[in-house]
């Protein structure tokens, strides 16, 4: 009897043993430690696939020529470069460009609510001015109530230009006559000195309905007229 308990004795000390061993040898491995998220760094890329700019344009009417020798081809131009290039990077991603044009005729009426149309179903991200100082006296308001950036070409006679203080929304580019041209045409004069009749007229047209405080029509001309060389030019006269 003893003899059997000896036997079942050193049996279980194997048992115990071998399991021992085995806890020994196996190894305990750690579970996965999630790192924490991070903060995104920079801005975030926008959802929008495209950059979409909208302008009222004269493309029929009197004006037409503008669509050939103005404004137009020059953003046409940029647009075409622009997305060649692989669009304009926002966030780092990279969105084309699209422009959306609509005819207004060189008609006041037209060009609001084109450019309304622009703003509250295309939903344009920008605004290229239309032709002339009458029709952007007519858009540089409605650009400003709906928060859309406008970049003005043609037009912007010295009438909008004390305004655009209170049209944070609109950026005119135009070199204006008074800044730029005469003064241009003096230096001119007076380096190449020959006899010269210069008459240049310009007439100022402002819509009520702009909600800009209204002028009458008016009609500046100035004439140059020199032998050699000018001493100064002369004042511009107005006219009703």
């Amino acid at each position: 009897m003893s003899k059997k308990l000896l036997v079942i004795f050193s049996v279980l000390i194997l048992l115990v043993g071998g399991l021992l061993v085995a806890c020994e040898e196996e190894e305990v491995t750690p579970p996965p430690v999630t790192p924490p998220p991070t903060e995104p760094t920079g801005p975030t890329p926008p959802e929008q696939d495209e950059i979409v700019i909208g302008a009222s344009r004269d493309i029929t009417g009197p004006t037409a020529i503008f669509q050939e020798c103005g404004f137009p081809p020059i953003y046409k131009m940029w647009a075409e470069e622009v997305n060649a290039a692989g669009g304009i990077n926002v966030a780092g991603k990279m969105l084309p460009v699209r422009i959306i044009e609509y005819d207004d005729g060189g008609d006041t009426a037209r060009v609001t609510s084109n450019i309304e149309k622009l703003c509250t179903q295309d939903n344009v991200d920008f605004l290229f001015g239309p032709t002339g100082t009458t029709p952007l006296f007519a858009a540089a308001p409605i650009a400003c109530k709906y928060n859309t950036v406008m970049i003005c070409g043609e037009g912007g006679a010295t009438t909008l230009e004390p305004k655009l203080g209170d049209l944070p929304y609109v950026f005119s580019v135009l070199n204006y006559s008074n800044h730029f041209q005469l003064p241009v045409f003096a230096q001119i004069m007076e380096t190449g000195g020959p006899r010269r009749l210069i008459s240049a007229t310009s007439k100022i047209y402002t819509a009520p309905s702009t909600g800009l405080s209204p002028r009458p029509n008016l009609a500046c001309t100035t004439s140059l007229s020199w032998g050699a060389r000018p001493s100064r030019l002369p004042s511009p006269t107005w006219s009703r």
